[in-house]
C-alpha cells in the first residue's frame, strides 16, 4: 500500500525546475499518464472530481438512480478517452 501512495504523490506533482516550486499535476498531465498505461492517474482525476460530479448530477436527475447511472457514465467515457 505505501507503494501504491508514493506512486500517487509523484503523479500527482509536478516539479517546476526552473522556478524549484512543485505544483499540483494537471488534468492533461494525468491523463496523458493514464493513457500510457498509469492506473493511479485514473485515481487521482476520480478522487479529484469525483464528488463534485456526482453532486451535479444528484442535484440535477430526476432520481438517484438516474444519477447513478450518468456518474458512471461519465468516468466511463473518461476512462475510455
Amino acid at each position: 500500500m505505501c507503494e501504491y501512495r508514493a506512486l500517487r504523490v509523484a503523479i500527482s506533482i509536478v516539479v517546476t525546475e526552473e522556478r524549484g516550486v512543485t505544483e499540483p499535476a494537471t488534468d492533461e498531465v494525468l491523463m496523458a499518464a493514464y493513457q500510457a498505461g498509469n492506473q493511479a492517474a485514473f485515481t487521482e482525476l476520480y478522487e479529484r472530481y469525483g464528488g463534485g460530479v456526482y453532486g451535479l448530477l444528484a442535484r440535477r436527475a430526476a432520481n438517484r438512480a438516474l444519477a447513478d447511472d450518468l456518474y458512471q457514465e461519465v468516468f466511463l467515457r473518461v476512462h475510455r478517452a
